[in-house]
């Protein structure tokens, strides 16, 4: 497990999208692969951890929140531009990431760099949508305008 991989744990962790009990195996495993940071030995014994257990171990070395969903969204922005993930379900993780909302005075500085993949899932939502014929190719500029401009900014 990189450096990329454990970024992402950390931040799934911090946004609550990683429960507590999972971390131990993730740590071992990264362990396994060669990571050899102080915290992921510690997490690795840990014992059915509480959020509390996980946090007092990491101590101020996880990310803000902002910081996280940073992480994530970039994550999935290069997925969609590679090519690893399905368009359409990268958009959608990225969207609730930002809670699903389409509210624009919902932390409005994230809201204009999420929204283009948000309109792209409220559109393929309609009745009227044809999969087949859709080439995603919105979502793939979004991706790779997002990535230009070096990824999500957060406040």
């Amino acid at each position: 497990m990189g450096a990329p991989e454990y970024e992402e744990l950390l931040a799934r962790y911090v946004l609550d999208r990683l429960p507590a009990e999972d971390v131990p195996g993730l740590a071992a495993r990264a362990l396994e692969q060669g990571c050899e940071a102080r915290p992921i030995v510690l997490l690795a014994g840990l014992q059915a951890p509480t959020r509390a257990d996980v946090d007092e171990v990491l101590g101020t070395s996880r990310p803000t929140p902002a910081a996280a969903m940073k992480v994530l969204v970039d994550a999935e922005a290069v997925k969609i531009a590679r090519g690893r993930v399905n368009p359409f379900d990268g958009a959608s993780a990225i969207w609730r990431l930002f809670g699903y909302s389409a509210d624009p005075d919902e932390r409005p500085e994230l809201w204009r760099q999420i929204a283009p993949f948000a309109e792209a899932c409220v559109v393929r939502e309609d009745d009227a949508y044809n999969a087949a014929a859709d080439d995603y190719g919105d979502i793939r500029a979004a991706a790779a305008t997002l990535l230009e401009r070096g990824g999500l900014q957060v406040p």
